[in-house]
């Protein structure tokens, strides 16, 4: 299997890259800048590096000079991807010793001819002259079987106001053999009006937008199309994630996920079977605990809760009534309340329910 060690400063950028590189067979490591791509590549030798050349620290034509310049990595072949192709940096680029230069936004064509031409075809991709039945990416169980053979492909309609996220979103969605990506759009308007004539299963909406946001939108979108299934697509945690449900969201995934658990999140979408992004599990399970403790805590008045205490210490209400400052016939009268509260028979059930909801 040809290793591939990519260098870029970007996230999004690395995710893309291996993504697109790694489901065609191609042994893929990711880095975030020269330096670390030197020390990865000390320990494991790639056969071609993808090399930003505007990187933080030593960019990506030191390294590449460094790497052409020793007899150990030398053979290595480097591809230069840019976003900046000013007059003369080609020629730059070249006289460093990459193999060739690709500028950013990436066509996966180009890249995957340029990768192609450097290494040969990775294990998964089609020979030349093979039929594309038996050739294409080998399905997971979770594909296609999935569905049966000939069910049809999800038909997908993605809003996203970032090109860049867009297009990596678009580009990990056209590897999956049982999904369509039938649309997608920067604002919510113009998705709301493209899917009145489209017929989608699946919206990834990101929630924030310029204009209508996505909640709002998925409130419309669940209004008039009752069986499209919405997920989420957001980079900020459960900050959304209530408005998001309420507004008719099936599924909640952060914009870090993987392409696994995005994949899946839309074939459960269709199924109108929810998915919450793993890294927000603690954090709602700790909102809904705080959310229980104020349910709790709001059954009664910071007054009763200190009546409750002292009858809980053996306190009598005429001791209650002097330490709290008031007479005895109020004391009396919040702990009918109490009792109606906790549905309580008398003061000792009282203490016992109290404690079973945590507020002694």
């Amino acid at each position: 299997m040809s290793g591939i060690l990519v260098v870029d400063d970007d996230r999004s950028s690395q995710e893309f890259l291996y993504e697109i590189l790694d489901v065609k067979g191609y042994d893929v490591i990711t880095v975030g800048s020269a330096e670390e791509a030197l020390v990865s590549i000390s320990n494991h030798p790639p056969d071609l590096v993808l090399m930003d050349i505007l990187l933080p620290g030593m960019d990506g034509l030191k390294a590449t000079q460094i790497l052409k310049n020793d007899v150990n990595t030398s053979h290595i072949k480097v591809v230069a991807t840019t976003a900046m192709a000013m007059k003369g940096d080609e020629d730059k680029i070249f006289d460093a010793g990459c193999e060739a230069c690709l500028v950013k936004p990436l066509d996966i064509a180009e890249l995957l001819a340029t990768v192609q031409n450097c290494l040969g075809p990775g294990e998964n991709v089609m020979p030349a002259g093979a039929s594309t039945e038996t050739c294409s990416r080998p399905v997971e169980s979770r594909d296609l079987a999935a569905y049966g053979a000939t069910a049809p492909r999800i038909k997908v309609y993605l809003v996203e106001d970032e090109l860049l996220i867009r297009e990596c979103l678009s580009a990990m969605l056209e590897l999956e053999q049982d999904i369509e990506l039938v649309g997608e759009a920067g604002d919510a308007e113009q998705a709301i009006e493209e899917l009145k004539s489209l017929n989608a299963d699946v919206v990834l909406m990101d929630l924030r937008l310029p204009g209508l946001d996505g909640i709002e939108a998925m409130r419309i979108l669940n209004q008039e199309h009752t069986s499209l299934g919405m997920v989420a697509v957001t980079s900020y945690n459960g900050e959304y994630f209530e408005g998001a449900i309420e507004a008719g969201a099936v599924g909640y995934i952060l914009k870090s996920a993987t392409r696994q658990q995005l994949v899946q999140a839309i074939r459960l979408a269709v199924k109108q079977q929810g998915t919450l992004d793993p890294s927000l599990t603690t954090e709602l399970m700790r909102s809904f605990s705080e959310l229980r403790t104020k349910q709790r805590t709001s059954l009664l008045t910071p007054r009763q809760i200190e009546v409750i205490k002292m009858v809980a210490n053996g306190s009598r209400y005429r001791e209650i009534a002097g330490e709290l400052s008031v007479n005895e016939r109020t004391v009396h009268r919040e702990m009918r309340s109490i009792l109606e509260q906790l549905d309580a028979r008398d003061s000792a059930h009282a203490v016992s329910e109290a404690y079973k909801l945590r507020l002694l």
